[in-house]
């Protein structure tokens, strides 16, 4: 079968910019949530061990696709929720393609 895609040489780049993208993504999805969070509950902490609890990924993806930013009429937030969109859109298309020249380029060896 013919290789399509990106060439082998290139393969480790794509994956790099790639992994750079899904990790500022998810940086910013965190950093969304963060705000949210604060600004909802002032008084609570909110560190590195309710970032990594399971519940916190389920809210994570409410962030992202509902409206829960809005009530709260903060301009910072707002940008962290649309960053963290544009950066969903852009790095979920890359990650697809990765694993696909990956798969492409295992067949070929």
């Amino acid at each position: 079968m013919k290789f399509v895609g990106v060439p082998p040489q290139h393969f480790l780049v794509l994956f790099a910019v790639t992994w750079c993208l899904a990790v500022g993504y998810v940086g910013m999805l965190i950093a969304a949530l963060a705000r949210i969070k604060r600004l909802e509950s002032p008084g609570e902490p909110f560190g590195l061990r309710e970032i990594c609890a399971p519940s916190t990924s389920l809210e994570a993806l409410g962030v992202l696709t509902g409206a829960r930013h809005k009530p709260l009429n903060d301009p910072l937030t707002t940008r962290l929720v649309w960053a963290a969109r544009v950066m969903f859109c852009i790095t979920l298309p890359l990650i697809l393609y990765v694993f696909w020249q990956a798969a492409d380029l295992a067949e070929t060896l």
